[in-house]
This record gives structure tokens, sequence and C-alpha cells, in this order.
């Protein structure tokens, strides 16, 4: 009996432990049309204070042009690559006011290269992923970030990102928004686990009557 207590406790424990581990690096998918064409494939996103995420599953010709987010616990800080899967042009950083549709203004910028030469091998694309850690200097530069967060409206939007080539003629735009006040189901895979450690500790108290 205290065998099956243990091994309960166990698979509970880790259960929760791992949900939390996740939740460190938790993936937002897009979930706001804010102008022009839904993509077919998705973007999705983690933007942390020491690192940001970005993912791709794309589909046909769509690719990331502009991708703009949001963090007022930063100054201004300075990106060094952590990892990245796929072939595409590095992107250009920018700490300035970025004006996306609806009158938001972001103050953190990647752009990526848009060029369609050699079959889109320049483009942020397909299932392309990067990441960055964010550091921070000792010494500010102009303009002061706290400023220019201070003066750009994000809205409800964590991060926002330019999708184009939608459509199959690859002719349409859209952008598109994670927006963290809408609320989002516990994923299937999770809700499973936590089903089975439950179903586990039931069937122990079940034994032990």
């Amino acid at each position: 009996m205290r065998a099956i207590k243990v091994v309960v406790s166990a698979m509970v424990a880790g259960l929760i432990g791992n949900y939390a581990a996740l939740g460190q690096v938790l993936f937002h998918e897009a979930n706001v049309l804010l102008s022009g064409e839904m993509p077919a494939g998705t973007v999705s996103a983690y933007v942390g204070t020491t690192q940001i995420q970005i993912q791709l599953n794309l589909v046909g010709s769509e690719f990331v042009s502009e991708f703009y987010y949001e963090n007022f616990q930063v100054p201004h800080p300075v990106a060094t690559l952590a990892n990245e899967t796929g072939t595409f042009d590095a992107p250009t950083w920018s700490w300035n006011y970025h004006h996306a549709p609806n009158g938001l203004d972001f103050p953190f910028g990647l752009e990526f290269a848009t060029a369609n030469s050699g079959g889109g091998i320049h483009r942020f694309d397909r299932s392309d992923a990067v990441g960055y850690n964010l550091g921070y200097p000792m010494t500010m530069v102009w303009p002061p970030q706290g400023d220019i967060a201070l003066l750009t409206d994000p809205g409800p939007y964590q991060w926002v990102a330019h999708v184009q080539g939608i459509g199959p003629y690859g002719n349409g735009s859209g952008w598109v928004g994670y927006d963290p006040t809408i609320p989002v189901p516990e994923p299937a895979t999770y809700a499973g686990l936590f089903a089975i450690g439950l179903a586990a500790f039931a069937a122990f108290r079940r034994f032990r009557r």
C-alpha cells in the first residue's frame, strides 16, 4: 500500500512539475487578426524579460517580415542569438517606435528579409524558428528605452507579426497578434495527463477502502 502511495504521489508531482517547467517558456499562438488576411499557418512566440522565442508553422509562400513586441520590464536590451532553426537571414533589431495597424505602437521590433531570391531562402518562413537571450547594459543609449515604453501604445497585445505571401497566389498579407486577455483552454495533452494522475489517485483511495 505504501508503494502505491509513493508511485501515485510521484506521478502527480511529476505532472505538476513538468507543467510548471513548460510554463516558464510557454509559446503563445497568435489569436487575433488585426488587419488584412488570416494566414493558413500559425505564428507562435514567447516573450519574457530575459529571452524571446519565435516559432513558425506557416504554409505555402507565407513568411513573416516584421515582429513587434512589448515588454515594460526591460530598459534597452542587448540581444544575442540563442538558437535558430531553418535557413533565413538574421533579422534587424530596432529599439524605436514601430507602427502596427489600428494605431498600435510597439517599442521593440525585429525586421526580417523579404527578398525572394534563391527560392526564398532569405525569408523567415515555413517552420523556421529563432530565439534570443536578452541582456541589459549598465548605461543607457538615446533615446532612453523607458521613455519609449511610456509613449508607445500596444493596446492589449503582447506582440504582433506581419505575415506576407498569403493565399494561392502569395499576394495577400495580414497582421496577427497575441492578446493575453483572451482565455486559452488548457492544452489537451496536459489535461489528459492530469486526468490520468487523478484517476490513479482515485484508484489508490478505493484500494485503501
